[in-house]
């Protein structure tokens, strides 16, 4: 018994083992795959990096064929060094020179690429090692299961693949050490170029240093020759300008001969002319005398029909007050005699209103002490002394506001003679009777109030 435990140990030890092993298995598969899309990419890259060697090689034979451009067009530059052509020569050098230096810049470029590369591939040889020590744990895990063949041939699976990736990574190692060694090459025809660059600026300067000095010279000649020219048309001009001043002085002097005709006889015309005028002014001022006499006449006549003017309206305007006084007094009177009758009329009004008003409030108070005999509460107590107070503050202040109404008829007589806008009165706010909460309690109606005419209204109206 004991040995079948033992040995079921050993088994669940085994299966857990196992399931162990095989759960690390599946993580080198994923990694597996991993590595192998990584090593995709890479292969991508290097098929990309192989592509722009191919085209630096390309532009590297370009650069030696514009070498052999350069050192033909310097011969030619040799030969036509006092022409303007040298100058559109060096121009279109220039430009070369230019497109030389970005092939240079784009094959830095290429480099850091390959820099980039090389260093995935150290990160690709880690993670080979890796692999390589999980190779060796899956050996020793091996041995101990040996019954589990199966898994065993799984492993050696892994193990062959494993295999082939070093087999493809050391073959890119030799791919990446001879596209190192080209990268080399390049660098030093590179060199090479930059060396050849550098005489060639140097050539340039010297020839724009010898076309400078050429254009100094034949800008002085220019400017000799403008000097010349402007002398010339100067001399051209003063030449003219004799001819044309000798024609013109001809011209002038039997213009002058004409003109001192014509001038004598414009002097007689003149002092004909100057008889006839001062007649004519001497005639005006004599019409101007007249006419200011004939001015301060009238401005005197104006200044008295002013006079008579300023009387009249000052006479009309007292005879206007006069009568304005007398139509204000007749109908002020008037209209106070109407307002003492509607006085007495409203007086009498509210004295029956406020009877009836004592009338309704005892026969409300006879029907709220029957209705407490009956129901015997003491809300009904409470609302009653509400009531009262209430009825007794709304009469007093009604009659307090038909006291200050019946005093201020006078006043409103008085309105009739100022301008002044007349107050509305504000309506007095009644006491609102409460209801009681309690079901026993009957239901009682309030008798409403009647209104009394507003005294402003009716004034209002009459207006």
């Amino acid at each position: 018994m004991r040995d079948l435990e033992t040995a079921k140990e050993e088994v669940s030890r085994l299966k857990l083992d196992v399931d162990s092993v095989l759960g690390e298995k599946v993580a080198l598969e994923k990694e597996v795959v991993k590595t192998g899309f990584n090593m995709k990419e890479k292969l991508r890259l290097l098929e990309s990096l192989k592509k722009e060697i191919e085209v630096a090689n390309e532009e590297h034979f370009l650069v030696e064929l514009g070498k052999i451009d350069a050192s033909m067009e310097c011969k030619e530059i040799e030969r036509l060094r006092e022409g303007e052509e040298v100058l559109d020569f060096l121009v279109e050098k220039n430009k070369k020179i230019k497109k030389m230096l970005e092939e240079a810049d784009r094959s830095k470029g290429i480099e850091l690429e390959l820099f980039e590369t090389t260093s995935d591939v150290e990160m690709l040889q880690t993670q080979l090692n890796l692999f390589k020590k999980m190779e060796r744990r899956v050996h020793t895990t091996g041995k101990s299961m040996s019954r589990s063949s199966r898994s065993f041939e799984r492993g050696k699976c892994t193990l062959t693949v494993l295999k082939e990736v070093t087999e493809e990574t050391e073959a890119k190692k030799e791919a990446l050490a001879s596209l190192n060694t080209e990268l080399f090459k390049l660098m030093m025809v590179m060199d090479e170029l930059r060396k050849q660059i550098n005489q060639a600026k140097e050539e340039t300067g010297q020839f724009n240093k010898i076309l400078r000095k050429n254009d100094v010279k034949i800008q002085k000649l220019n400017a000799k020759m403008i000097m010349a020219k402007s002398k010339l048309e100067i001399a051209l001009s003063a030449k003219e300008r004799v001819t044309s001043l000798a024609d013109s002085l001809a011209g002038s002097l039997e213009k002058l001969k004409k003109n001192k005709e014509a001038a004598k006889q414009e002097e007689c015309l003149l002092i004909a002319q100057k008889t006839v005028t001062e007649m004519e002014t001497q005639k005006t001022k004599l019409e101007i005398d007249e006419k200011g006499r004939e001015l301060n006449s009238n401005l005197d006549e104006l200044e008295k029909a002013k006079q008579a003017e300023a009387l009249v309206l000052e006479k009309l305007e007292s005879l206007i007050e006069d009568k304005m006084e007398r139509f204000e007094y007749e109908y002020l009177s008037r209209h106070a005699s109407l307002a003492e009758e509607t006085a007495e009329k409203e007086v009498a009004a509210a004295e029956a209103w406020v009877e009836a008003l004592r009338a309704s409030t005892k026969a409300v108070l006879m029907k709220t002490g029957t209705l407490m005999r009956e129901s015997g509460m003491m809300r009904v107590e409470e609302e009653r002394q509400v009531f009262r107070t209430a009825r007794s503050f709304s009469t007093k202040r009604l009659a307090e506001d038909e006291t200050h109404m019946f005093k201020g008829i006078p006043e409103a007589a008085e309105s009739y003679l100022s301008p002044k806008l007349v107050r509305k009165s504000t309506p007095v706010q009644r006491g609102k009777s409460r209801r009681c909460s309690s079901a026993g309690t009957p239901t009682f109606f309030v008798i409403k109030k009647k209104k009394v005419p507003k005294l402003v209204k009716i004034f209002s109206l009459k207006r």
